[in-house]
């Protein structure tokens, strides 16, 4: 044997001479102490983007060490000196246990007994936490969630203090980890490994176990995780102890493979790749007379090569217990050793990692093992891929959309990404969940903002594109999405974002669907009414158009009551539509909580009559007080003129004296005037009021008053008082209001004023201020000729036992 070996080192040693421009891995040692019986895993816990390595094992002094090792400025790694306990025989595990998005780590193995130590990472410092997980060596571990709350829970399987074989679940609360009574029905292993998986892509996971059992058989099964249980599933699998099992997508179909390693009941070296065809394990190929005696990672698969598919490195010994390396090629999911590969006679009870630790895209390897020249244990050492394929990081997923179904349910979807080396069915795809207002992750993506991964894996959603999150606290969810290549290359995050709302769905209550109103200018309103939204602040009620959308009103309030005017819905629908027109509308609420808002469960519409009152208006002539003087022999007109009432389809004049009670019986109604302005002959109106018991030589008081009318309503003007004197010209007898007072008429007049004066001096101004007459004499009769004034309004100024006085005068 050992001048067979010696024959073997001589061939290594002069193989890096002769092929190095073909070899495929350059290697250097990457730590100067070696570390055996162990486990190896890459991951970022300090998050700078740099691959850290975490390594247990017996070191050169033959002590149990745990150690980080961190990539300095100078490209060398050292230990950051954890306060981490030593254990060999046993596993190593960069998890995020807490969900907060970085790494923290499990050990377990064996140091003076069994040991499972947990340490929580806090901006890179670990601290030992006792989370209760039982004590085991030789043992293997898996995370996973398996109750679907977002967090990764922990299969555990090894041996106890008494050497028996046991395998515990355990339920991650975040701050512990309760055990699961769905752990009792799993058997119990060590020298074994447990791995899971979506076999048949249902969404349920898989699991497989294999090991020693309590007699020391080899064991291999499949489980499926049924909610409170593991469900035995048939497959056929050859059962193995010493036994090392991963799954991982070979042949590129969005399944994955099992690779399966040990030995058998026999004794013999196995080592087999098995097919997933749609939810069934096939036997593929049977690579045998290799083993690794008891290691936790004797082999790493991935892309290699850069071909897109996923390959094989392993460490190990054959049946004449040479250490070798392999590298197994995968040509269309058959493994072919490379003989280009470079890897040097390293092997023995090896464990290997991959990751890229040169950021080429391309994965390389650490390894931990024996040299078969020596048979002694070689530092850990860093096997560079010099690959001259170059890989591409494949794109982010497309067209992500949240769909919220609940005020607790979430199901989340993308389109798958693509890769120029890996066929889309091979890409995996790596989801991450944040509430954004607490800071607190659902799912922790273990990646940084730009996308980079914490570790060298599959992404934490297999080959599914679809996922759905229950009993969600309200609040404003961010989430993320990518690729992660068959090299674990990562693409850039897809992300989007969601709400879960903190309020409850209502309905609308009044007015009915298809109430039916007739809207009119006025005061009058709508009241709107609703159910209330547990948690809502406020609520937004919004009119619509139903035909063309526009919103007609739109108001906020605290109460779950609003009252709408009909002015506001008129002066929306009378730009558009004529009186008489029916409109529908549609109303709805809107809830606004502190997340989010939410509108009504359904949309109740409105029909609405266009109605329309007359507009208020005022009269204009005669003028309010004015002085007039009626000729029994004047067959002219005395001219009644008002504004226009908007709506109003006629008008009615009425002239009232005041001794019968105001308006109960008017002396003069006109009714339906089309125009706003109507004419009484000065005569006939002089009759009207001496019928009425208006005398020659007495002034009465009259008021006048005008109403618009229309289907809807009636809108009367103010009233205007009148004063009115009587005078008959054939006896030149005058109605006089007061002896000692100015009189003036006719009032309206046309071509000339007569002023009868017993107080002196008066003045006439038009509206401008300006004087268009004077008189200065003390004539009791002055006669003006006015046929050249303008038409309109005049004012006479007087004076009467001192006091100033005026007289609206009209032409």
């Amino acid at each position: 044997m050992k001048a067979y070996k010696v024959l073997m080192i001589v061939g290594v040693l002069m193989i890096p001479i002769l092929t190095l421009a073909q070899n495929q891995f350059s290697y250097q040692a990457l730590v100067n102490d070696s570390l055996i019986f162990g486990d190896l895993k890459w991951g970022d816990y300090d998050g700078d983007g740099d691959q850290d390595l975490l390594a247990i094992g017996v070191n050169s002094s033959n002590v149990q060490q745990a150690s980080i090792f961190e990539k300095d400025s100078s490209g060398l790694f050292t230990d950051i000196n954890a306060p981490f306990m030593g254990v060999q025989n046993g596993t190593c595990d960069f998890v995020d246990i807490d969900n907060d998005n970085d790494l923290d780590v499990l050990l377990s193995g064996t140091t003076s007994g069994m040991h499972t130590k947990i340490y929580i990472n806090t901006n890179g410092t670990f601290q030992e936490v006792n989370y209760g997980v039982v004590n085991v060596g030789f043992s293997s571990t898996e995370w996973v969630d398996l109750d679907h709350d977002g967090d990764k829970d922990l299969i555990i399987l090894g041996a106890d203090d008494n050497y028996a074989g046991i395998t515990k679940v355990y339920e991650n609360r975040i701050d512990t980890l309760v055990e699961m009574s769905a752990g009792s029905s799993l058997p119990g292993f060590w020298f074994g490994d447990v791995d899971y998986t979506d076999l048949d892509m249902d969404g349920d996971v898989d699991v497989i176990l294999t090991g020693s059992d309590a007699g020391y058989a080899a064991y291999s099964g499949v489980y499926e995780f049924q909610g409170d249980s593991f469900v035995f599933q048939s497959q056929i699998i050859e059962p193995l102890t010493q036994a090392r099992a991963q799954f991982a997508d070979l042949d590129n179909d969005g399944y994955e493979d099992l690779v399966l390693m040990g030995v058998d009941q026999n004794y013999d070296d196995r080592f087999l790749i098995y097919k997933n065809d749609s939810g069934t394990l096939v036997l593929s190929q049977s690579i045998d007379s290799i083993n690794s005696g008891f290691t936790e990672s004797p082999f790493s698969i991935g892309d290699f090569d850069n071909d897109g598919d996923a390959d094989i490195v392993f460490g190990g010994y054959d049946d004449n217990y040479i250490y070798q390396m392999h590298y197994y090629r995968n040509d269309n999911m058959t493994f072919v050793v490379d003989q280009n590969s470079g890897f040097p006679y390293f092997g023995g009870n090896s464990s290997t990692a991959v990751t890229d630790i040169d950021g080429d895209l391309d994965l390389d390897i650490v390894f931990t093992g024996y040299d078969d020249a020596t048979i002694e244990p070689v530092p850990l050492t860093l096997f560079t891929n010099n690959e001259a394929s170059l890989n591409t990081s494949p794109t982010a997923p497309t067209n992500i959309t949240s769909m919220v179904n609940s005020n607790s349910n979430v199901v989340l979807n993308w389109n798958e990404g693509s890769d120029q080396e890996t066929p889309a069915a091979g890409l995996t795809y790596n989801l991450g969940i944040q509430n954004s207002i607490s800071g607190e992750w659902l799912i922790s993506p273990l990646s940084l903002n730009d996308g980079t991964r914490m570790v060298s894996e599959s992404g934490n959603m297999l080959n599914h594109m679809t996922y759905e999150a229950d009993s969600l606290s309200p609040g404003i969810y961010h989430w993320m999405v990518q690729s992660i290549d068959q090299s674990y290359v990562p693409s850039t995050l897809a992300i989007d974002s969601f709400v879960i709302s903190d309020l409850t769905a209502f309905d609308q209550l009044l007015p009915y669907d298809n109430s039916a109103y007739t809207i009119i200018p006025d005061m009058d309103s709508i009241g709107f009414e609703w159910e209330s939204s547990a948690n809502a602040m406020n609520y937004r009620l919004t009119l619509y158009d139903s035909v063309t959308g526009t919103v007609v009103f739109q108001n906020t309030t605290a109460d779950t009551v609003m009252a709408v005017d009909h002015q506001t819905m008129f002066n929306h629908a009378i730009q558009n539509n004529q009186p008489g027109s029916t409109l529908t509308y549609y109303w709805r609420i809107m809830a606004y909580g502190q997340y989010d808002s939410l509108l009504s469960v359904g949309s109740f519409h409105l029909n609405l009559t266009l109605g329309q009152y007359p507009v208020e208006f005022d009269l204009i002539t005669p003028a309010d007080d004015e002085m007039i003087t009626l000729d029994f022999q004047d067959q002219s007109t005395l001219n009644f003129s008002w504004e226009s009432s908007y709506g109003a389809t006629s008008y009615m004049l009425e002239v009232s004296g005041i001794n019968d009670g105001l308006f109960s019986s008017p002396v003069l109604i006109e009714t339906n005037i089309a125009d706003t302005t109507f004419d009484v002959v000065i005569a006939d109106l002089a009759s009207l009021l001496q019928t009425e018991g208006h005398q020659i030589d007495e002034t009465e008081t009259y008021y006048w008053r005008v109403s618009g009318i229309n289907q809807y309503d009636t809108v009367t003007a103010t009233l205007f008082r009148l004063d009115i004197s009587l005078i008959d010209s054939t006896t030149g007898v005058l109605s006089v209001l007061n002896s000692n007072e100015i009189q003036v008429y006719p009032n309206p007049f046309n071509e000339r004023l007569t002023i009868n004066n017993s107080q002196g001096s008066f003045v006439i101004y038009n509206l401008s201020g300006q004087e268009v007459f004077k008189s200065t004499g003390n004539a009791s009769t002055v006669n003006v000729l006015t046929s050249e004034w303008p038409e309109g309004m005049y004012i006479l100024n007087y004076t009467q036992d001192n006091t100033p006085k005026s007289i609206k005068l009209v032409k």
